[in-house]
């Protein structure tokens, strides 16, 4: 096949391909040639193949799948744009914070169960992120997605704009008025965590949390000053200091800490592990013997956890419980309608490792 001057290559073998997509009228699925069959065909290397082939990918219309293929979309209704795929977009709010990026523990994990849980369907799962200012990515509305699963805290103005297009939503660790929410059990997590440093003789028990706003930050700072304020009586002392959810953060909040604070905690607990971990970095780089003389606890029990030394009492999150939940919630939605703002609290468990023991006060 032979091109024509001076266009860009990759997208005159999108136009052929999106050619051959509109007039499919198949309702299977079917897989394209290989990217080695179509650069023979087209007379363009691999690289030229798989530009034209992701341009498809974001516009909803074709998949990869790792080590099978390219699988074509069925049309539905006799229409490619605004057909109903067999998807459902997994949105995190497009912020500056460690949470809200796919590569953060936790959000991978979570993505990673669900789209599990979806295949099992005959589902698929597309990632995007949406910003204050954004409306939906215009690809995402375009490519027939049949479900919205809306992690953290997204804006206010995406759930109006979902609630405008009509389709089924689950919100995972954010709060709403008018949809069904899977959360973390945060609030008895962190309290967990906090009753066993104190069983240890811990009283000067400081907490790095996270930015406020977010349904996990604020359920963790509720938690945090109702335990100590029922322990004061006991010689419990509370302070609070924020981070932004990474291990810089965590490592830079503890330094400021460690120059400042006098006397200094016997116990730290974090909004998540690598605030933990970047937190305990800190003291172990100033001297201090963990956990001899100062323990830490971490939240979410990343695998970074067992990773370091010494390894990182946690709370950990059922993750595949959670993401369970989250799309037998979404399939309920879609088969029942919205149930309202439907809450289902998913429980957590203090698991511990060698970062905590008895207080030196002890």
């Amino acid at each position: 096949m032979e091109f024509l001057r001076g266009r860009s290559k990759y997208l005159q073998v999108y136009n052929s391909l999106l050619g051959l997509l509109q007039e499919n009228e198949s309702s299977e699925e079917k897989y394209l040639p290989s990217e080695r069959e179509l650069g023979v065909l087209y007379g363009v290397d691999r690289l030229t193949v798989r530009k034209a082939l992701q341009k498809l990918v974001e516009e909803g219309l074709v998949r990869k799948e790792p080590g099978k293929g390219t699988v074509i979309i069925p049309k539905r209704k006799g229409t490619l744009k605004n057909s109903a795929s067999k998807s459902v977009a997994f949105i995190l709010p497009r912020g500056i914070h460690a949470v809200d990026r796919i590569t953060e523990p936790f959000n991978a994990n979570l993505f990673y169960q669900i789209e599990k849980e979806l295949k099992v369907r005959g589902y698929h799962l597309i990632y995007t992120t949406a910003g204050n200012d954004e409306k939906l990515p215009q690809s995402i509305l375009e490519s027939g997605v049949q479900g919205f699963i809306l992690v953290s805290q997204i804006p206010e103005k995406v759930l109006k704009e979902v609630e405008s297009l009509n389709i089924p939503t689950v919100l995972i660790n954010r709060i709403s008025d008018r949809y069904p929410m899977v959360l973390e059990d945060r609030y008895n997590g962190l309290r967990s965590a906090l009753e066993h440093l104190f069983s240890l003789g811990h009283r000067r028990i400081f907490f790095i949390n996270g930015v406020a706003g977010h349904y996990t930050t604020e359920t963790c700072r509720e938690s945090y000053f109702d335990f100590m304020k029922s322990k004061a009586s006991e010689g419990a002392e509370a302070q609070m200091y924020t981070s932004y959810w990474n291990f810089e953060s965590g490592k830079t909040v503890m330094e400021k800490l460690l120059r400042q604070v006098t006397p200094l905690p016997t116990a730290i607990c974090a909004c998540n592990d690598m605030v933990a971990l970047g937190a305990m970095r800190a003291a172990k780089e100033a001297g201090f013997s963990i956990p001899k003389e100062m323990s830490f606890v971490g939240f979410d029990d990343t695998e970074q956890c067992t990773q370091f030394s010494p390894p990182l009492t946690t709370v950990s999150v059922n993750i595949p419980i959670l993401s369970r939940m989250a799309v037998d919630l979404l399939f309920s939605f879609i088969e029942k309608g919205n149930p309202g703002p439907l809450r289902v609290v998913v429980p957590t468990t203090l698991v511990v490792r060698e970062s905590t023991s008895l207080s030196i006060s002890q």
